[in-house]
C-alpha cells in the first residue's frame, strides 16, 4: 500500500514536497519488506534522476541481489544493465564493463535479445572511451547486426552514426 501511495504521488506531484512524501513513503515501503526489489528500483530510478548515483548504485545493488535470490533472472539481468549505466555515469568503466557482459551473458542464456543492442552499444562506448576502438567497432557491429534481427531501425540510425565516427577518427 505505501509503495502505491508513493508512486502515486510522484506520478501526480507537481510540487517538491509530493514528490519527496512519495520517495518516503517508497523508503518507509522499503523498511518493512526489504525484499521488495521492485520498490527499491523504483527508488533508484528516481535517485538516478536526481543525481544520486551513490543511492542509486546502492539500491539497485540489492534489488539485484534480491533477485537473484529469487532465482528472477530476467530483473537481476534489466538491474545490471541499470548499474552499468549508473558506472558509466560514474566513469567507472571497469565496473559498468562488468555489469554490461555479465547482463549480455544472461541475455544470451534467457534468449532476451532486445535489450541486447542497448548493452553492446554502451560497451562499444565504454571501448571508445578507453582507446581502444577495434573492441568498440567489433560491438558496434554486432549490435547493428542484431538490431536489424530485431528491425529496429531507430536503434541502427544511432548506431551507424556512432561507427561512422569511429572510423573516422580512425
Amino acid at each position: 500500500e505505501l509503495y502505491l501511495k508513493g508512486k502515486y504521488s510522484i506520478n501526480k506531484g507537481t510540487h517538491v514536497d509530493q514528490i519527496d512524501q512519495g520517495i518516503s513513503l517508497l523508503e518507509e515501503s522499503i523498511n518493512l519488506d526489504d525484499n521488495f526489489f521492485h520498490a527499491k528500483s523504483y527508488l533508484a530510478n528516481l535517485r538516478r534522476e536526481k543525481g544520486d548515483l551513490s543511492i542509486a548504485r546502492d539500491l539497485y545493488t540489492e534489488a539485484m541481489t534480491k533477485a537473484g535470490e529469487n532465482g528472477d533472472k530476467q530483473r537481476v539481468r534489466e538491474y545490471l544493465v541499470s548499474l552499468g549505466d549508473i558506472f558509466l555515469e560514474m566513469d567507472d568503466f571497469s565496473n559498468a564493463l562488468e555489469c554490461y557482459q555479465n547482463a549480455l551473458t544472461l541475455a544470451e542464456e534467457l534468449r532476451y535479445r532486445k535489450n541486447s543492442p542497448h548493452i553492446m552499444n554502451q560497451m562499444a562506448l565504454i571501448y571508445n572511451n578507453r582507446e581502444e576502438p577495434d573492441s568498440a567497432v567489433y560491438y558496434l557491429e554486432k549490435s547493428i547486426k542484431m538490431s536489424h534481427e530485431l528491425k529496429d531501425s531507430l536503434s541502427t540510425v544511432s548506431e551507424l552514426l556512432f561507427l561512422g565516427n569511429l572510423y573516422y577518427n580512425s
